[in-house]
């Protein structure tokens, strides 16, 4: 019997050496690291999990939002329609404001109506407070007579510094195309300059002849 508990006993210190052999075979590390491996074995005889490699912050890009570009409509003189070399159409009855050059000494303002009955247009200048019913143009296209399918206007100012402004009227029950188009150029002072009266209450032109 004393001899059973010796083996037995003898026994059981190899198994636990085999056990803390095989604990301990990869001690004091890092040894023979394997990358494929979840653990590290140290020094302490003790296994730590393997360092979690810290993910890199994920870089948002700032949205901007998105801002729908707004065409002028021509509905008012802060909406005006800048001057092209495209035709334009009108509505029966209708109104569009056009900005037609700023800072004019002289201006020349032309559109192409095709000889339809019921287009027109008037001169605003800068100075003018365009939001007052009662506010008159400063001139109006008319037909030349050698030209009867193009109403015209020219004038300007020194003194009034600012954006002009053009208002085409169709006063018909058809939808009308038309051209319109203005220049504008500094004139030099020695030029001739003076008023004309217009007809129908309508306030004074400004014209500027030059030789």
């Amino acid at each position: 019997m004393r001899f059973k508990g010796i083996l037995f006993s003898s026994f059981a210190l190899v198994i636990g050496l085999v056990i803390i052999s095989s604990s301990t075979a990869r001690a004091c590390g890092p040894v023979d690291f394997d990358t494929s491996a979840e653990t590290i074995w140290c020094d302490a005889r003790s296994w730590i999990p393997s360092p979690s490699p810290t993910p890199a912050p994920v870089q948002i890009a700032a949205v901007k939002p998105v801002v729908a570009t707004i065409l002028p409509n021509g509905d008012s003189p802060a909406n005006a329609i800048e001057i092209s070399q495209d035709a334009q159409r009108i509505n029966p009855n209708a109104r569009l404001w056009f900005k037609i050059g700023s800072n004019g000494s002289h201006m020349d303002v032309w559109m192409t109506t095709y000889a339809q009955q019921g287009l027109g247009f008037e001169i605003y200048a800068p100075n003018q407070d365009l939001n007052a019913p009662e506010t008159k143009p400063k001139g109006v296209g008319t037909y030349p007579k050698s030209d009867p399918n193009t109403l015209r206007w020219a004038g300007g100012s020194w003194t009034q510094i600012g954006v002009w402004y053009a208002l085409v009227t169709n006063t018909s029950d058809k939808t009308l195309s038309f051209l319109f188009n203005s220049n504008q150029s500094q004139v030099d002072h020695n030029c001739n300059s003076y008023f004309e009266n217009l007809p129908n209450g309508l306030n004074n032109v400004y014209w500027t002849a030059c030789n």
